[in-house]
């Protein structure tokens, strides 16, 4: 698929986004540690992901998010 090359987004691009994050961080949540840092980590990892996957065009953002983030390097410590 092509990617999408905007930068600028309009109401129904952000709420997809939104929806989409909102729904991968679910997921990602109940394994992420519960300390402040930890979760902010996280919640940053979902929403490039997310981004990644929308600029990527994929056809189901949620699902191509978690596999990025799968495939990307953890940012906590060993």
């Amino acid at each position: 698929m092509p990617a999408r090359a905007s930068l600028v987004w309009g109401p129904e691009e952000i709420r997809l986004l939104r929806s989409a994050f909102d729904e991968t961080w679910e997921l990602v949540k109940l394994h992420c540690p519960d300390d402040p840092q930890s979760i902010e980590a996280e919640r940053l990892r979902v929403a490039n992901a997310v981004i990644a996957a929308w600029r990527e065009a994929a056809s189901d953002i949620k699902a191509a998010s978690i596999e990025m983030m799968k495939r990307w390097p953890h940012l906590r410590g060993p």
